[in-house]
């Protein structure tokens, strides 16, 4: 016997599984990550009622699906990140309410790592109330499966500038004008001449005084302090991915 009530029960079991199985897809797919700064001129922000719809804008996109998404649990906003290139003015700062979501990309899935397309770059920006020397930075990265950042070619560079644009001065991997990844440095960025002279005048007597200063605010971006002495609160990490 035809019974429309057991008919509406079985689709709404049915709808409720779809969805559980959709939130468990989209977890599986994206991976929370830390706050960073965003310059993008191609983010796009709107009124959603769950992280969930906020992760099904992202993966609807595929393919490929986008690289980010900024879910605000206050405002129930969703912001959808592709790529981190933009307009400075566009920039659009995370808050303590935001919850980062990063597509997933295998080898690049340690906490609040974020993984660039574009460069082939997962790496993620460290603001630690302990200060940090660049050993210091450097064996935290070491810790997490990486090292301190190498940029060596322009593409890279110009990523990094705009993913830590809303950072003070941080460690780099920079050490006797070298990157850690094996390339000697070589200014092809079209900066002001760095300040690699092996000198930190504020601990000169530190035998170590050539380690990697950066700052992408700054017009001089790039200088040496000293490795052992000198702090700095934040650095950036990178997980080299083949």
């Amino acid at each position: 016997m035809y019974c429309p009530a057991m008919v509406i029960l079985y689709l709404y079991i049915l709808h409720a599984y779809n969805l559980l199985l959709e939130a468990s897809l989209i977890k599986q797919t994206l991976y929370k990550s830390e706050p960073f700064c965003l310059l993008n001129s191609r983010i796009r922000a709107f009124n959603v009622w769950s992280d969930i719809q906020c992760a099904r804008h992202c993966l609807s996109n595929a393919p490929p699906p986008c690289d980010a998404t900024i879910w605000n649990s206050i405002n129930k906003t969703c912001t959808v990140v592709q790529g981190v290139d933009g307009l400075l003015e566009s920039h659009v700062k995370t808050t303590i309410d935001s919850q980062i979501y990063n597509t997933y990309k295998e080898g690049c899935t340690e906490f609040g790592y974020y993984y660039d397309s574009t460069t082939n770059t997962c790496l993620r920006l460290y603001h630690v109330a302990n200060n940090k020397t660049w050993k210091d930075a450097r064996n935290h990265c070491q810790l997490d499966g990486g090292d301190l950042i190498s940029l060596p070619t322009r593409e890279k560079w110009n990523f990094t500038v705009k993913f830590t644009y809303c950072a003070a001065e941080m460690w780099i991997g920079l050490k006797a004008e070298q990157w850690l990844t094996g390339e000697p440095f070589v200014n092809i960025y079209g900066i002001d001449p760095p300040i690699l002279n092996n000198y930190d005048y504020k601990f000169p007597t530190d035998p170590e005084k050539h380690c990697g200063s950066f700052q992408s605010k700054s017009k001089n971006p790039l200088r040496d302090d000293s490795c052992n002495i000198r702090r700095k609160h934040f650095f950036v990490c990178e997980i080299l991915i083949p």
